[in-house]
């Protein structure tokens, strides 16, 4: 019999194969960064809320960290899982404000638009 052929046998291949495909894995997820952080301007909206990526995008930390003490003074966290809450419901609002924003922005350019396609059709003159 080749060595091709060959069979692994007994409990010590199968315990080999598994550490394997666990040192792959941890090899992949330590190598590789999430999607959305290597394309933060297309996954802005559900960003992760740290400095960097903040800066990123073009927003504030310090904004957001005044929300957050400003939040947290508000309602008193008595533990860590409300601390943990405070800090989701934080985080949470400022995604909201970056949708607000956006729409905002995504407005102002539609009516850009309208008003330069407006100014085109009165400065054309009409075919009678």
């Amino acid at each position: 019999m080749g060595l091709i052929n060959r069979k692994r046998g007994g409990k010590d291949a199968d315990m080999s194969l598994k550490m394997e495909h666990e040192l792959n894995k941890l090899y992949v997820a330590a190598c590789m960064r999430p999607y959305s952080e290597s394309h933060r301007i297309k996954h802005w909206a559900f960003a992760r809320i740290d400095p960097s990526t903040m800066k990123a995008i073009g927003e504030d930390p310090e904004e957001f960290a005044k929300l957050r003490d400003g939040f947290r003074n508000a309602i008193k966290p008595n533990d860590d899982f409300e601390d943990l809450l405070a800090c989701k419901m934080v985080e949470a609002r400022w995604r909201q404000f970056r949708l607000a924003k956006a729409e905002a922005a995504i407005l102002a350019q539609e009516r850009c638009q309208f008003v330069i396609d407006r100014r085109r059709q009165l400065a054309e003159p009409e075919d009678v």
